[in-house]
């Protein structure tokens, strides 16, 4: 696997990975600092795609034929990764909600049968969201590393960023990030949760939940305007790269 002092050396630099995007909001945009997260998981299948389409600064564009069943598929894949960024912005948007963590009466039925009424948070449905979450998350990470836009793996990759730098916030919340940068929900912990540690992580302008959303908007908005390149005759117009692998074999 090549390292990070040979990624710089053949010309590339996180500037060029991460240009264009509000460093303020979302930290340093460094790669040297994550070469741990480099090497493992979603991230490495998101950054060893990402320089495969990324054009090198000496390439030159040229527009190439594919054959329409080719096209068809790749525009299929755009369209799929477009709708699940969508799934997860909605997910986000049902997260933001006040009235998703505010007390309400909740009838509960016992084993007896008998049914009983207090005041509580609405547990059951917040982890159901918070699930939906995870999951829609889980999907555009797959859907993203296996698409060749730069603009998607981009900003794919960010999102692994965000959520290995909220780590620990998210396990206030029952939720843990796997060795492949997956998000899991452990609902036991989830629901005996300090609700203010969930409600700061999805509501709010600045929140980890608002990052994501913004994200995921760029995902789709990314994978739409890919789709829209393509014409009726099977062509599209690319920039391609000398760098075919970044991290020797493929992940």
């Amino acid at each position: 696997m090549a390292t990070i002092n040979s990624m710089v050396s053949n010309g590339y630099s996180s500037n060029l990975l991460f240009s264009g995007l509000n460093t303020n909001m979302f930290g340093s945009s460094s790669l040297l600092g994550d070469y741990a997260a480099l090497q493992n998981g979603s991230y490495k299948k998101l950054m060893t795609a990402y320089y495969k389409s990324e054009s090198g600064s000496d390439a030159k564009s040229k527009t190439d034929t594919l054959d329409k069943n080719v096209a068809k598929e790749y525009v299929n894949k755009l369209g799929k990764t477009s709708t699940t960024a969508n799934s997860l912005k909605s997910s986000i948007e049902t997260l933001n909600s006040d009235s998703l963590y505010e007390k309400k009466e909740i009838t509960k039925t016992g084993d007896d049968g008998k049914k009983t009424t207090e005041t509580d948070y609405d547990w059951d449905t917040i982890t159901k969201d918070v699930k939906a979450f995870a999951d829609a998350y889980n999907k555009t990470i797959d859907d993203a590393a296996d698409s060749n836009d730069t603009g998607v793996l981009r900003n794919a990759a960010w999102m692994t960023k965000i959520t290995s730098k909220n780590a620990a916030n998210l396990a206030k919340a029952g939720i843990s990030v796997t060795s492949d940068n997956k998000l899991k929900v452990d609902e036991g912990l989830l629901k005996t949760a300090d609700i203010n540690d969930v409600k700061s992580l999805f509501a709010g302008s600045s929140s980890y939940g608002a990052q994501m959303k913004y994200k995921a908007q760029m995902i789709t908005s990314s994978a739409n305007s890919a789709s829209n390149t393509y014409t009726g005759r099977g062509t599209y117009s690319s920039n391609y790269g000398t760098y075919d692998s970044v991290f020797g074999a493929s992940v």
